[in-house]
């Protein structure tokens, strides 16, 4: 059986961690967007049943919003993601 992704914070850091005020500076973004409706959106579009499973849909998409606010390369914004707390807390926010 395959394995999903595993995209949760617990997984490279303590929880208590993401509690630094820094980690936080993205939060005023969330009510830019509605991101429950883009998550039905996005579902709408892509939805397979074969195969591994992807990473959340939300997920890749709060990684792209990310790439275009900070004007990132993909490899530059995959960069950001691996080493950045800020950002990864931002991805994966729900």
């Amino acid at each position: 059986m395959q394995k999903t992704f595993n995209t949760q914070p617990e997984s490279f850091l303590l929880a208590s961690d993401l509690d630094h005020s820094i980690l936080h500076s993205l939060d005023d973004t969330e009510a830019l967007l509605d991101w429950s409706k883009i998550e039905s959106i996005l579902s709408s579009v892509y939805n397979a049943s074969t195969g591994r499973p992807s990473y959340p849909l939300l997920t890749l998409y709060r990684s792209l919003v990310l790439g275009i606010w900070y004007s990132l390369s993909d490899v530059q914004l995959a960069q950001s993601l691996y080493r950045d707390l800020l950002f990864r807390n931002f991805a994966i926010s729900n």
